[in-house]
């Protein structure tokens, strides 16, 4: 009898094992179909907000690639009045700012043409001539110099002169040239760059176009500014330069400052 009742006890508590081993799994699979139910019946994810913008916009926005960076455009912001009044501190004498002849949209100052030395038996005299122009009554958009040095011998107290005036612009305007400005001035070469938003050109005069043989001796500098913006920054953005601060680079490389009220004699 008692080993019967062991043989039942033994039974039940393997049948109660079972039963404990089979409700684990059968509650482990319910939350198992549960967890699958929440993640299949999940919200659906929001919508792209940038299906609004073109395809091209959406393109650079997803752009893994680096942009460069911004280029800022150099306004010239100076009176016009001021800029003639520097030129005639120099010793290029220029006319009041008015209305440029035969033209209503135009407004300069230009200089008469100023001998830098004086003539000889085989060649003219050295010259420098400058022209400021605007569309308006308050703004620069170009700056024109041309300097004629017939006599190949004079054309470094030419340069000299020249640097003379473009070394004031610069001090006062922060008008500073791309690479290779120089080298295309000494060396009397054409050249054509801009550097933040102004124009920088060095146009030597053809002979065969001029029906001149000394139109060779002759090189005309310009300089472009870009129309102001219409938006422009507070009073306290604007800072003046300072040339005793100056960091750049000298417009030419050349030595000596001569002025131009001393010709060559």
């Amino acid at each position: 009898m008692l080993l019967v009742r062991r043989v039942l006890l033994s039974v039940g508590l393997v049948v109660f094992l079972a039963g404990a081993v089979a409700a684990l799994y059968v509650s482990g699979m319910v939350a198992h179909e549960e967890n699958a139910a929440e993640v299949v019946t999940a919200p659906a994810a929001p919508p792209d907000p940038l299906a609004h913008i073109s395809q091209t916009a959406r393109a650079r926005l997803l752009d893994r690639d680096l942009e460069l960076p911004i280029h800022f455009i150099q306004s010239m912001l100076a009176d016009p009045e001021a800029i003639c009044a520097l030129l005639d501190d120099v010793g290029l004498e220029t006319n009041d700012w008015q209305k440029a002849p035969f033209y209503d949209t135009l407004w300069q100052c230009a200089s008469e043409t100023v001998s830098l030395s004086t003539a000889s038996v085989d060649f003219g005299k050295a010259t420098l001539f400058v022209l400021v122009r605007g569309r308006r009554q308050g703004e620069v958009r170009s700056i024109r110099l041309k300097l004629n040095v017939p006599d190949p011998n004079l054309w470094p107290f030419g340069l000299e002169n020249l640097q003379v005036v473009l070394g004031r612009l610069e001090s006062q305007y922060s008008l500073v040239p791309p690479d290779g400005f120089a080298e295309a001035v000494v060396g009397f070469q054409r050249y054509e760059a801009e550097q933040r938003g102004v124009k920088f050109a060095i146009l030597p005069e053809d002979p065969e176009l001029a029906g001149d043989d000394q139109a060779s001796r002759r090189l005309n500098l310009l300089f472009q500014f870009p129309e102001v913006p219409t938006i422009l920054p507070a009073d306290g953005f604007h800072q003046r330069a300072d040339p005793s601060k100056r960091t750049d680079r000298p417009l030419l490389s050349v030595t000596g400052q001569k002025t131009l009220s001393e010709p060559v004699r």
